[in-house]
């Protein structure tokens, strides 16, 4: 187990490219040209790369094109939780140019099918199911993004794997009623990949606050190169200045160990700012109930800015608990809402905002 970190102050491709180029022999371990292997960036929806929703392209485009440097074929897709149109993939990607290049094949993960994955000894009794190209590639290069997360507190390389969960099983993965479990499950997907796993994550401009999706751009320059997501994820903590104790994961994995991450590891100043909404991996449904009974003292609920709902419908479509109706702006029912923040995730106007209805 291993990781290594570089400062890296912006998007130049050509610093990128070198970094990659000084762990050459890590990422490319066991690979031959004309190999395949799936590269799994983070676009939970269209957005600018300013706004640090997603995997920037440049550090997409980078990448990429220092697989085909050295002549391997390559398949680079997403499932993203909002709905991306198969022709705008490509530019999303920052990946234009590799369009009509047959060493490159860009799309939806999930139009090649899935498989269901028996684990001996799962942590979680959910379904494990994975996207069928997996089984066509020889690694799979998991490409996160640095952001905070209102269930997870932080969403890196362990979360990223969410994304290649079918859509239809993703309602009740989000039912899920606590964020420890929800890493358990999160875990079970990287034991069940059946190809090795090499994360390269783009933490160069991470996201504070009220991510994944409405938080704010905060620069922490740094590229986290590593072969266990849990390791990548600690270090990424550790530089945002967000105690891993806190995290859900940290209550199911033991802690790494540090001296495994090889760097400049010196926590941002300040610190990243944690989602209003996280409770400490605490169980939503007893939060829910809480929140009924004292009018929301100690956990946000989702409300409606009206000045900005252009009333795309999208919340009430992504809501798992069907707990949200337009009329003719979203109208939350606060009785089955259990409180996942999906609404607030999915926004692509930032219109779903979480506020206290009491204060102390």
């Amino acid at each position: 187990m291993q990781a290594w970190i570089d400062r890296v102050d912006d998007y130049d491709e050509g610093r990128l490219s070198d970094v990659f180029a000084s762990r050459q022999e890590f990422l490319l371990g066991g690979l031959v040209p004309g190999d395949t292997v799936l590269v799994k960036p983070n676009i939970l929806q269209e957005a600018e790369p300013e706004r640090a929703l997603a995997t920037n392209p440049h550090f997409i485009h980078a990448f990429i094109r220092f697989l085909l440097g050295h002549g391997l074929r390559v398949i680079v897709g997403d499932i993203p939780g909002n709905h991306v149109p198969s022709e705008r993939l490509a530019a999303d990607f920052g990946l234009e140019e590799y369009a009509g290049d047959d060493r490159v094949t860009i799309c939806h993960l999930d139009q090649y099918g899935f498989r269901h994955v028996h684990l001996e000894h799962p942590r979680s009794p959910r379904p494990i199911t994975l996207p069928d190209l997996l089984w066509q590639s020889k690694v799979l290069f998991n490409l996160p993004k640095a952001k905070t997360h209102s269930l997870t507190l932080v969403t890196g390389a362990v979360k990223n794997l969410f994304g290649l969960t079918p859509k239809a099983e993703r309602t009740g993965l989000h039912m899920i009623p606590s964020g420890d479990e929800f890493a358990r499950c999160l875990l079970d997907l990287h034991t069940a990949l059946p190809v090795h796993e090499r994360v390269v994550m783009d933490g160069i401009l991470g996201m504070d606050g009220e991510g994944p999706s409405a938080g704010r751009p905060r620069h922490l320059r740094a590229v986290v190169v590593a072969d266990d997501p849990v390791l990548a994820d600690w270090a990424m903590c550790r530089m945002m200045g967000i105690d891993w104790e806190l995290t859900p994961l940290s209550h199911v994995v033991p802690a790494p160990d540090g001296t495994l991450a090889v760097g400049d590891l010196t926590p941002i100043q300040p610190a990243f700012a944690r989602p209003r909404s996280y409770m400490g991996g605490a169980v939503v449904s007893i939060a829910a109930t809480f929140q009924r009974i004292v009018g929301a003292s100690n956990r946000p609920i989702p409300m409606v800015d009206t000045s900005k709902c252009v009333k795309c419908r999208i919340c009430a479509q992504r809501c798992p608990a069907k707990a949200i109706r337009l009329a003719p702006y979203p109208q939350f029912n606060r009785r089955t809402c259990v409180l996942c923040y999906c609404c607030h995730e999915m926004c692509p106007q930032q219109a779903i905002v979480l506020r206290h209805t009491f204060r102390r």
